[in-house]
């Protein structure tokens, strides 16, 4: 009876993994016309191994170890360049390489983007148009 608990528990980390993937892939297609969306990749590892013991011997080593299925190790962003696209505005940039446009916020902060479509506002007095 625990051998089948144990079964089952592997198999639903795999199906908890599994749904994971595809939600990041669902991601990627719903985020696919979005200027400067990078893409996700799900990684996974292996969850605890148990070393299996030789019944007639607990002493003695076995060199065989048992799963307890996988998880998410993490959510990676991939960060190469996308396609280009020619357009006539001479504001717009891509970028090549890894790296990001550095750009200001009406707070004064800086903020990271790889979107390099840009437009020029109006400045009047102490606000932006």
């Amino acid at each position: 009876m625990i051998c089948l608990i144990k079964a089952l528990n592997n198999a639903a980390s795999g199906i908890v993994a599994g749904q994971k993937n595809v939600d990041t892939i669902a991601n990627n297609i719903a985020n696919i016309n979005t200027t400067g969306y990078k893409k996700s990749r799900a990684d996974f590892k292996d969850a605890v191994y148990s070393a299996l013991i030789n019944p007639e011997n607990p002493q003695s080593a076995v060199n065989l170890q048992q799963g307890s299925g996988v998880l998410i190790s993490s959510i990676s962003k991939l960060f190469s360049a996308g396609t280009f696209i020619e357009t006539d505005n001479p504001l717009d940039f891509s970028l090549t390489d890894d790296g990001f446009f550095a750009v200001e916020n009406d707070e004064g902060e800086v903020l990271y983007t790889r979107d390099g479509s840009f437009k020029i506002s109006q400045y009047e007095g102490e606000q932006y148009l």
